[in-house]
């Protein structure tokens, strides 16, 4: 049985958003030990930053096991609490451990994303976006801002439930001919891309299939058109390169005109990628099957005796409570 285990450090004053995935955990100034054996996670524990002396101790202890990996926490973030890895330890991909999201983390992101969706395109108040959050959940964060330049006015609003997933979509709005050619553009590429989003795509491949769409005399286009989304709107920590089952991506593209300042940013909508298929059984012809006993008469079971005639059912006033 292999064992690894997996130190992960907060920050001091804030919510780490690479602590809070992996802790599932949303305080500030704590430390994070996850035991991980045959590659699958089987015990989470917490310390406090005053206890980060005994952290470091059984960190020494457990690394001097030949049968054992301890992987820790590098990052060179500012903010992040202190740690003093053993000599052999080696660096945790944090990014792994925090791409594939959760059959709950998806379910709350979907719900979460479709909310935003619903409210953004549903008014143009900062005050009413951030008073919709009731409607999402208990405890529901939620931020708004409006901005307008000559070309457009951008609307971008997102929620964070409880346990930190986020999301991040806009509704942007063309003021002028030329902003609404180039909305229309846009959200050609990225219909076509939402066509293609499975796993093993790759993200290069996603982002010529949406320049297929854009005007390159008139359109300048920064970054990719999918980034990961979870315990930040965007995960900057989560690099992707090719799509894989579990990835929860929103959508969207930053672009301006060409001679122009003003980017607008186009965040439509959050997917998650769904695992492949099972492949297909393979039926051969019933001539290459082994033939099937015969069952003679005698040997079947004779059929049950009738039941008689089942109690009428209750309304369903009576029992739908």
């Amino acid at each position: 049985m292999s064992t690894r285990y997996v130190i992960v450090r907060g920050a001091k004053n804030s919510v780490d958003p690479t602590y809070n995935c992996m802790a599932h955990d949303t305080s500030p100034n704590n430390y994070l030990a996850l035991e991980v054996q045959n590659d699958r996670v089987v015990n989470r524990r917490l310390y406090r930053a005053a206890e980060r002396g005994q952290l470091e101790s059984f960190v020494r202890n457990a690394a001097q096991n030949t049968d054992v990996v301890v992987e820790c926490d590098m990052r060179k973030d500012k903010g992040l609490l202190p740690f003093t890895p053993p000599p052999n330890a080696l660096s945790a991909s944090l990014a792994t451990y925090r791409r594939a999201k959760s059959d709950s983390e998806i379910e709350h992101l979907n719900a979460l994303a479709d909310m935003t969706y619903r409210q953004i395109h549903s008014t143009n108040k900062s005050n009413e976006f951030r008073g919709s959050s009731s409607k999402v959940g208990d405890n529901v964060k939620a931020a708004h801002a409006i901005t307008k330049t000559r070309g457009f006015v951008q609307y971008r609003g997102g929620f964070q439930m409880p346990s930190g997933l986020k999301t991040d979509l806009t509704r942007v709005e063309a003021r002028t001919a030329d902003w609404q050619s180039r909305l229309d553009r846009v959200n050609r590429g990225l219909d076509a891309v939402e066509k293609e989003l499975k796993a093993g795509v790759s993200v290069t491949h996603l982002n010529n299939v949406f320049m297929d769409s854009i005007d390159d005399t008139e359109d300048r286009v920064y970054g990719n058109v999918v980034f990961s989304t979870g315990y930040e709107g965007r995960e900057e920590g989560v690099p992707l390169d090719v799509l894989h089952a579990y990835d929860c991506v929103t959508v969207g593209a930053a672009v301006k005109s060409i001679g122009g300042k003003d980017v607008a940013l186009i965040y439509r909508a959050v997917h998650n990628i769904e695992p492949p298929p099972p492949p297909e059984l393979e039926y051969g012809s019933l001539s290459s099957e082994p033939s099937l006993p015969v069952i003679e008469p005698q040997n079947v079971m004779p059929p049950p005796a009738p039941l008689g005639i089942l109690p009428k059912a209750k309304p369903a006033t009576e029992w739908l409570v």
